[in-house]
C-alpha cells in the first residue's frame, strides 16, 4: 500500500468516505446526476434560442458520444421525434411539394 500523498488525498474525500460508508451509494448519486442532465439537456434542445441550441448539441453529441446506447438508449427515440415534430411545425412534408 502506498503512503504518497495521492494515497492520503484519495483516502480522505468524501467520495472515498461515502464509497466506504453507504457502498453503491457514489454510483448511484454519479448515475442519477448525469440522467439529470441529460434529461435537462433534451428538454431544452428545442430552444428558439439557436446559439443556445446550437451549445446544448455539443453538449449532448460530447456526452452521447460516451453514453449512447448502453447508458441512454432514449437519445435517437426522443431525437427522431424532435425531427419529426420540428417538420411537421414547420410543413415540411416533403412528399406534398
Amino acid at each position: 500500500m502506498s503512503h504518497g500523498p495521492m494515497s492520503y488525498i484519495n483516502m480522505h474525500t468524501w467520495k472515498a468516505r461515502l464509497g466506504n460508508i453507504f457502498p453503491g451509494f457514489y454510483w448511484f448519486l454519479i448515475h442519477f446526476s448525469l440522467a439529470v442532465i441529460r434529461r435537462l439537456l433534451l428538454s431544452t434542445l428545442d430552444d428558439p434560442n439557436r446559439k443556445l441550441c446550437t451549445a446544448i448539441s455539443m453538449a449532448v453529441v460530447a456526452i452521447a458520444i460516451y453514453d449512447w446506447p448502453e447508458s441512454w438508449p432514449d437519445l435517437l427515440p426522443f431525437l427522431l421525434k424532435l425531427i419529426g415534430d420540428q417538420t411537421s411545425m414547420n410543413g415540411g412534408d416533403r412528399d406534398s411539394v
